[in-house]
């Protein structure tokens, strides 16, 4: 009996030995790495293990199967492809910024290099007012010089007794000979604004100068561009003078007719004229309205068809404002009122609306 017993104690005491030391190691901290500097002169950069999170740098230089030679002509070729596609759009980009300087009316015009120094705005004026003493009765002292852009331009008054074409045929040269010794042969250009009983004139001198022709063949469009919105904005400047006030602080609805008139290019201003004439009870004004609400905006909806229809209202014997309403009313995807409504213009004698067919 002692002695399995003895055995036992020792079998007990070697296991417990034997298992310290690697007890004793699992319960221990792992150790961290030596840290060691690396040497780029003497040796290759350490790189990355595998399944670390980082990407082998070889398995990025090329697709499977093509050689470094020929990735390097592939990325070549597309660099020289998108070199060319960036040089082409900034040419075309060079070519519609040109075309818009020598075409646009919304740019004024520059002096050219080649007009010659009496045609400058430094010299432009002293001609006028040699004008304005030999010819006061054409050229009075309210005669006015504009020169914020080319040509220069006098503005002044004309009496054309009555008949508005009598501007237009007025012989200017033949009444003042002095404009031909002043300007010689340089290019003369009157507008005429005619508002009633009052007409301004905007005379444009293009001026003379060595290639000053070519120079303007040139510009030929930007130059007509400019001189017709100038004589836009002029004659809208002489419609507002005179009918503004009536139309805006007393509703005067002929008032706004003219000035929408006048603004036929400017949408906002004709919207705004038309709009006070329409709430003066003006079944024209509201009958336009309703229409370039419609078509030239694109907004054919129940403001449109509420204003075509108080058009009706106020002068519902109009066939071409019953007719007016028939469209809206199409566009609004109501063929059969359309239909009706131009049948009711077309038993007033309206002869368009007897054919109109709604296709929406």
């Amino acid at each position: 009996m002692r002695t399995y017993l003895s055995f036992f104690i020792v079998f007990v005491v070697g296991v417990a030995s034997g298992a310290l030391p690697f007890l004793l190691q699992a319960s221990r901290s792992e150790t961290p790495p030596a840290l060691r500097a690396y040497n780029p002169a003497s040796e290759s950069p350490p790189r990355p293990a595998p399944g670390d999170g980082h990407s082998d740098p070889t398995s990025l230089a090329r697709p499977a199967g093509t050689s470094c030679e020929a990735a390097l002509a592939q990325t070549r070729q597309a660099h020289t492809l998108a070199i060319q596609e960036r040089d082409a759009a900034r040419t075309q980009n060079q070519e519609l910024t040109e075309l818009i300087d020598r075409t646009s009316a919304a740019l004024p015009m520059a002096f050219p290099t080649q007009l010659d120094e009496a045609f400058r705005p430094e010299h432009f004026e002293q001609m006028v007012d040699q004008l304005k003493a030999e010819c006061p009765e054409i050229f009075p002292p309210e005669t006015t010089v504009n020169c914020a852009e080319y040509p220069c331009a006098m503005e002044f008054p004309l009496d054309h007794e009555g008949d508005p074409q009598e501007a237009w045929r007025f012989d200017y040269k033949a009444a003042c000979p002095a404009i031909s010794t002043l300007f010689g042969h340089a290019r003369q250009q009157p507008m005429v604004n005619t508002v009633g009983d009052q007409t301004r004139v905007q005379y444009m001198v293009h001026g003379t100068g060595v290639g000053l022709d070519q120079h303007l063949k040139e510009h030929h469009q930007k130059l007509q561009n400019r001189l017709q919105k100038r004589w836009h904005d002029e004659r809208q400047a002489m419609y507002r003078d005179s009918f503004e006030e009536p139309c805006l602080s007393a509703g005067d609805a002929h008032a706004c007719r003219e000035l929408a008139n006048a603004h036929w290019n400017t949408t906002e201003e004709r919207e705004l004229y038309l709009q006070t004439a329409c709430d003066a009870d003006d079944a024209n004004a509201c009958n336009n309205l309703a229409w370039e609400r419609c078509y030239g905006a694109g907004q054919c909806d129940a403001t449109a068809e509420s204003i075509a229809r108080q058009a009706v209202a106020l002068s519902p014997e109009n066939g071409y404002i019953i007719h007016t309403l028939g469209e809206v009313l199409c566009q609004r995807g109501q063929p059969a009122a359309a239909a009706r409504t131009w049948e009711s213009a077309c038993n007033i004698g309206h002869d368009l609306s007897c054919t109109e067919i709604c296709s929406r």
